[in-house]
């Protein structure tokens, strides 16, 4: 028995130093123990409790020349089991001794056979992040979606927080929804695990799993004939292939796929045809991405065309410069995209490089030509960069003739823009360029904003500009006002030098408007509280029957009590807004945008309860509605919770960015709650 220990033992000793040294060592000791008897036999007989043998051992402590000896000079079974139904090829893999597993894959291993729990080489390699031997077992013909009792090997990368080996993993085909036997998919073990770096890689993949047909992936004419499951199956999982390979920039993949895709028909058309189900192709993604070469081969080797659009007018161009690619956004620009070309909100490339502040692309399309001032559903590209605080893209967008006044439908102009987001660098810029402190947008002023938000430094500049704090808004109402409803004690005190006494005031001094305010506050929202609470019990009802048919005249002014609402939500009246969703309600109760609007209102009030009783009533109208997910998570508070409505929001919108930002803050706020965010950093 001792013999048999030190035969164990002498297969994982790390202190040899060399392969001659190893395998004579390890000789010696196995030819004592056969005694001129067959010395193979001997060997292999040689096991531990539980049925580990020398192979195991050495597999286990990354001993190659051992494996070399044993299976080169004695011909052991490279694939002998232990206990657990574990080879030597798992131990390696598992304890990530990368060279000695290609040894024994090489030399017969078979990396399919899987432990008595179903875990193979490819799940202790994706559980480890071992890209190199997952490549490897991958380019061996070893499938990603191998099953296990702890889920495939993409639930193991995304478990364990392994982002690389989730990549390879998805780079090769697997399923992004395989789930365990208990439900589990790797999306749910990545938010178990706490990976934000795995959640963010699998979302992205998520856009590409809801496709058009198998007509997308090849002639229309054959798709109607299709009627083969598994064939349909493999062409879907060809073109999520063929489009991620687009976003990550695996030009070889995607070369190999498309011609996959092809089937000897012409490439370049098969490869147009391909596109997820918001028309969004390969040249979409890979400009999303800043994958400038996969831009490259698809302009000048397949020539498609540059400025095709997907479903909401978005060509690759303006992908690209929201995400901030230049380099990307500048080769498309010179390689035909035009670059005047609008969304269906009427949102150009300009727009978006001002509202990131991306002062080079800015330039390199001012300098095409483009116009500084081009309008959209949102102003123009001087009011995105000033609604974002980007000071350098204003300066930049002024310098090339943007004026400084264009407004919107809605009456919102740069300086009004710059006031609610609050910065005074774009604010400064724009009064020294000309902008108009005292124009209103329904019928609020930049002061009546500043004073809202309580900004003492927006508003000494606007007061220095000239604005006028004796400007009564559609309801009366002057700044000061404003500012003490909010209890922004240093507003008033600013404000009040300068504005007139208003007679309905008690007393017209600091404390006596500070006070007056107030309670005139507290009035409507103790009605407005009793109001909903009414409203409440009624919606809950109404959810839970058929909703009477609406007539088309109480529509009619539920739309209008309903913009109404919109026009005082914009300027930050949410009791205002409040009130005209409620009367919007009462008219037509089964519109459930209404009740996600009061929803919002009730939680910039911050009376979360309230909040999620509407979200509740709205996702029982509208339940695959991504938006009612999101007003019920935004208003839970319980992160575990909040982070289950908007991962529900997420798998019915999957590129809805409200959405899949507010999850990942769900995730990230519930790690740091229950102080798991040092402990499952990756």
């Amino acid at each position: 028995m001792y013999c048999a220990f030190v035969l164990c033992y002498a297969a994982c000793l790390y202190c040899i130093a060399c392969y001659y040294y190893c395998a004579f060592g390890f000789a010696e000791v196995a030819l004592q123990l056969d005694e001129g008897k067959d010395l193979a036999k001997s060997v292999e007989a040689i096991k531990d409790a539980n049925k580990r043998g020398a192979l195991h051992f050495a597999a286990r402590e990354g001993q190659t020349a051992v494996c070399e000896y044993l299976l080169t000079d004695l011909n052991l079974p490279v694939d002998s089991k232990d206990d657990d139904g574990e080879t030597a090829l798992i131990h390696a893999a598992r304890q990530g001794h990368t060279a000695t597993a290609k040894y024994l894959i090489d030399h017969g291993a078979d990396p399919t056979i899987a432990s008595n729990l179903g875990a193979t080489a490819l799940h202790h390699a994706a559980g480890i992040g071992d890209t190199e031997l997952l490549k490897y077992l991958l380019s061996k013909g070893v499938s990603p979606d191998l099953e296990s009792d702890s889920g495939t090997p993409l639930v193991w990368a995304a478990g364990h927080a392994q982002p690389d080996a989730v990549n390879v993993l998805l780079e090769h085909g697997a399923n992004p929804n395989a789930d365990t036997d208990d439900g589990i998919t790797p999306l749910l073990s990545a938010v178990a695990a706490g990976s934000l770096a795995c959640l963010e890689i699998l979302i992205q993949f998520f856009l590409l799993t809801a496709l058009y047909s198998i007509a997308m992936a090849s002639d229309a004419s054959d798709a109607s004939d299709a009627s083969d499951a598994s064939d349909a199956l493999q062409v879907r999982k060809k073109v999520q292939l063929f489009l991620n390979a687009a976003r990550t920039g695996s030009i070889d993949l995607l070369k190999k796929v498309a011609l996959q895709l092809d089937e000897g028909k012409d490439l370049a058309k098969s490869v147009e045809a391909i596109k997820d189900a918001n028309k969004r192709g390969a040249l979409h993604f890979a400009a999303r991405e800043g994958q400038t070469a996969v831009c490259e081969y698809l302009l000048t080797d397949l020539n498609l065309p540059v400025d095709s659009k997907d479903d909401d007018g978005e060509t690759a161009l303006i992908h690209a410069a929201r995400q901030g690619h230049t380099a990307t956004a500048k080769y498309l620009i010179d390689h035909g995209a035009d670059p005047t070309i609008a969304s269906n909100l009427g949102a150009t490339a300009l727009h978006h490089a001002a509202g990131i502040g991306d002062t080079e692309l800015l330039k390199y399309l001012l300098s095409k030509g483009v116009s500084p001032d081009l309008e959209s559903d949102s102003g123009t590209p001087l009011v995105w960069a000033a609604g974002h605080a980007q000071p350098d893209a204003v300066n930049v967008l002024l310098e090339h003739g943007a004026n400084p006044n264009a407004d919107t439908d809605d009456g919102i102009t740069p300086l009004l823009s710059a006031v609610a987001a609050g910065s005074l660098a774009c604010l400064e810029i724009l009064i020294q360029a000309g902008a108009k402190v005292n124009i209103s947008a329904g019928g609020a002023t930049p002061l009546h904003i500043a004073a809202d938000n309580g900004s003492l430094e927006l508003i000494n500049c606007l007061l220095k500009a000239g604005a006028d704090p004796n400007i009564s808004d559609e309801d009366g109402v002057k700044p000061i006002q404003v500012a003490a409803a909010r209890g922004f004690v240093g507003a008033v005190e600013i404000l009040f030098p300068l504005t007139s006494k208003v007679d309905s005031f008690p007393a017209w001094t600091v404390s006596g408007i500070l006070e007056h305010m107030q309670s005139e506050t507290n009035k409507p929202q103790d009605e407005l509280v009793n109001a909903k609470e009414t409203n409440q019990a009624k919606d809950a009802v109404l959810s839970e029957k058929n909703i009477p048919e609406v007539a088309p005249e109480a529509k009619k002014r539920a739309a209008e009590a309903k913009s109404r609402g919109d026009e005082a939500f914009r300027m930050k009246d949410f009791q205002m807004a409040m009130d005209s969703y409620t009367q919007a309600i009462d008219l037509d109760p089964s519109d459930a945008t209404l009740l996600s609007n009061r929803s919002l209102c009730w939680i910039r009030l911050g009376q979360a309860e309230h909040a999620l009783a509407d979200a509740k009533a709205c996702r029982a109208l509208r339940p695959d509605w991504p938006k009612a997910c999101y007003r019920e998570g935004a208003a839970l508070r319980k992160f575990d919770e909040a982070a289950n409505a908007f991962y529900e929001g997420v798998m019915l919108d999957p590129e809805n960015k409200e959405l899949v930002n507010a999850f990942r803050e769900a995730v990230e706020a519930g790690k740091k709650f229950h102080g798991t965010a040092e402990k499952n950093s990756s």
